[in-house]
């Protein structure tokens, strides 16, 4: 008797483990989508999810009292890479950072686009290149996606990033800077951001503060 009872509890757990959902990245992360579907990758305490890449010169990432992310300079470059699951596809990131030192890229946002990677630069090459690096080995100061932007010191800005397998849109304070169809390009990523991949971000020479940043799946998200 006593092996029989020990054979059903078995079956009863196995049953009560095969039935259990697997957990979705909200349910993961103790988060649950706004009204719209967005899903916060920063909580706005503290840098859980979050990891500093050895980039060589980093330093420790900090968070203010008011919830802003800091990402101090680093020499030349800092970030942080996160650590929890993120979908590959079908996504769109939503960011608001602002330049408060140094003079170059604020916004290195490397992300998934299947399972190539790409980076977008807000501000680099001497502060004002907008870009994506790598397409066809050109990175965002050398192919056809390059522009001229200036940005001022202490602003925020808005960085919507949408990718799909067909389309990668990027807008700066609702305006579209980038629209591309990744189908035809080669995609990579420059070596020194590596280590931000699969998601991450990255300055250099440059202290970055970030209000916030989510993401939501495409396939769930409010139409307007």
């Amino acid at each position: 008797m006593p092996a029989l009872k020990q054979t059903l509890l078995l079956l009863i757990t196995m049953f009560a483990l095969s039935a259990t959902p697997q957990l979705t990245h909200a349910q993961e992360t103790n988060t649950k989508p706004d009204s719209e579907g967005w899903i916060p990758l920063y909580n706005g305490k503290d840098l859980d999810g979050w990891k500093t890449p050895n980039f060589g010169g980093e330093r420790p990432s900090t968070v203010k009292k008011s919830g802003e992310l800091v990402i101090e300079m680093g020499a030349p470059m800092n970030g942080l890479t996160y650590t929890k699951d993120f979908p590959k596809n079908n996504y769109e990131i939503e960011l608001k950072a602002r330049r408060l030192l140094g003079n170059d890229f604020f916004v290195g946002l490397t992300f998934p686009v299947n399972d190539k990677f790409l980076s977008f630069v807000a501000g680099g090459w001497g502060g004002v290149v907008v870009g994506i690096s790598s397409l066809d080995g050109e990175d965002a100061n050398n192919n056809d996606l390059r522009q001229i932007r200036q940005f001022k010191e202490a602003q925020y800005y808005k960085v919507n990033l949408k990718v799909t397998p067909e389309l990668i849109t990027i807008a700066i304070d609702d305006e579209q800077v980038i629209k591309f169809d990744p189908r035809k390009h080669q995609l990579s990523t420059r070596v020194e951001v590596d280590l931000s991949k699969p998601l991450g971000l990255s300055t250099y020479e440059t202290e970055a503060g970030f209000e916030y940043i989510k993401y939501r799946n495409l396939e769930s998200a409010t139409k307007p």
